[in-house]
């Protein structure tokens, strides 16, 4: 028997590690590497070998839960995960009784559940060492940071590998690839799952934001420009919103309230002095955000937001009448794969969504992990805080505005899944497990177990 801090567990495995950072790297890029290389073929399919790449990269993590990861892991992270995949296992069987296409049914049980396995690396690998929340959210940050300015890009001027993508995808509600009208996405897939993962990173990053790292600093006003540039408001207000949690819960709200007044006020100096330093696109970009957020006062004569409620309103009478649910691979992107697999609707509400495909047992259990989740979170948060763990304490309130943020952006869209869902697992990790490497080594004794390496334990299979 030893201490945890003695053993394997107490550091982070640097191949774990780059492969995690890489696994990051995919999920950000990959789709927009795949809009070139559709551009430079003058093809494109809906599902192709490059878009299943950052999906496959989670597969590795499924090992590794499989090869002793799981145990090892925060008992709450494991109870939350376990309910979530029996939640999706039964929406599995129920979407195959239902007839539901097989690939469709696959491809949705893993953009949703595969995340899990990377949430028990990331449970254990933020247990043993702060040093791993650094290095992860980082990468983040990097990653939103280039993604921001490549969206201003289309903003400006959209590449023609993107007009084309709009196109050929038929995803006209981004806008015409027609400068100063689209609503950007950076490198990602749409402007929607961008702004969520903007949201996250930036709410992530807030232990790491003060002015004595300009960098860091830096970085989370370039990732807010990217955030405005999606021209999506609910993602914007419940951004707003969780940075006022953070401040509260934070047992450095005063440093943080500077902190943050300081990026208010640059964000509001860009704002205000955009239209004369900018030019035509200074003035393009404040007009555009300006009319957006102008809206907000007569969004019920949205003709848009107008049929999104009926449409909503139509999926949970639906989900009502049908206790067991549908299934998986019956609605949503996943519908898409096989016409037989019923009609590939997308509801505005990730909460109708789910509880459309998962009836009434497993949308109990979807609720436990997310709402449920995050009140055990702050729970926990509140109890860092009070034991004057206050360096610990400023990450787990980050953890918690984070998961906060996804469970608001649910009542829009669905925000626990494929990358959205390792956000989340992210951050329900570090609130559960988050430990300075001081208090890792007074953890409880367990038996020593030998971590996998990816390469070594997939070869001697």
């Amino acid at each position: 028997m030893v201490r945890r801090g003695t053993n394997a567990l107490a550091r982070v495995r640097p191949t774990w590690l780059r492969y995690a950072i890489l696994t990051l790297l995919a999920w950000g890029f990959m789709p927009e590497i795949r809009r070139l290389y559709d551009f430079k073929t003058g093809l494109f399919q809906p599902v192709e070998i490059l878009s299943i790449v950052p999906i496959a990269m989670l597969v590795p993590f499924v090992w590794y839960a499989i090869r002793g990861g799981w145990d090892r892991a925060a008992p709450l992270t494991r109870t939350f995960a376990s309910i979530w995949l029996a939640a999706y296992a039964y929406g599995f069987i129920i979407g195959i009784v239902n007839g539901a296409a097989p690939l469709a049914v696959i491809y949705e049980f893993a953009y949703t559940c595969l995340p899990v396995g990377m949430g028990i690396w990331f449970a254990n690998a933020l247990r043993a060492d702060d040093g791993a929340y650094r290095k992860i959210v980082a990468t983040l940050l990097v990653i939103g940071t280039v993604a921001s300015v490549y969206a201003l890009v289309q903003f400006i001027s959209p590449p023609p590998w993107d007009a084309m993508w709009i196109y050929a995808s038929g995803f006209l509600a981004a806008g015409l690839p027609y400068p100063y009208t689209l609503r950007a996405w950076g490198t990602m897939n749409s402007p929607g799952p961008f702004a969520d993962f903007l949201v996250c990173t930036i709410l992530l990053a807030l232990p790491l934001v003060s002015w004595r790292k300009p960098v860091a600093l830096a970085a989370t006003l370039v990732c807010c420009v990217g955030l405005a540039l999606t021209f999506i408001r609910v993602n914007t207000l419940v951004l707003g919103a969780c940075i006022a949690i953070y401040v509260i819960l934070s047992p450095r709200r005063t440093e943080m309230a500077i902190g943050i007044g300081g990026i208010v006020l640059a964000i509001a100096l860009v704002v205000g002095i955009a239209p004369s330093l900018g030019g035509e696109t200074g003035t393009r970009f404040v007009d555009r955000l300006t009319d957006r957020f102008n809206t907000i006062d007569t969004i019920d004569n949205d003709v848009s937001v107008v049929t999104r409620q009926l449409e909503i309103e139509a999926g949970l009478a639906l989900a009502i009448a049908e206790p067991l649910g549908q299934g998986l691979g019956t609605i949503g992107t996943s519908a898409k794969l096989d016409g037989s697999a019923g009609e590939a609707v997308t509801l505005d509400s990730g909460y109708v969504s789910r509880f459309e495909a998962l009836g009434y047992l497993g949308m109990f259990g979807y609720l436990i992990v997310t709402i449920g989740g995050l009140a055990r979170s702050l729970v926990q948060a509140i109890g860092v805080a009070s034991q004057g763990e206050r360096e610990r304490a400023v990450v787990v309130v980050a953890a918690v505005a984070a998961q906060a943020a996804l469970v608001a952006i649910d009542f829009a869209v669905d925000s626990h899944s494929a990358f959205d869902g390792i956000l989340f697992w992210l951050a329900l990790a570090t609130a559960f497990g988050y430990r300075a490497p001081q208090n890792a080594a007074e953890s409880e004794r367990i038996e020593p177990r030998r971590e996998p390496t990816i390469g070594r334990e997939l070869s001697a299979q």
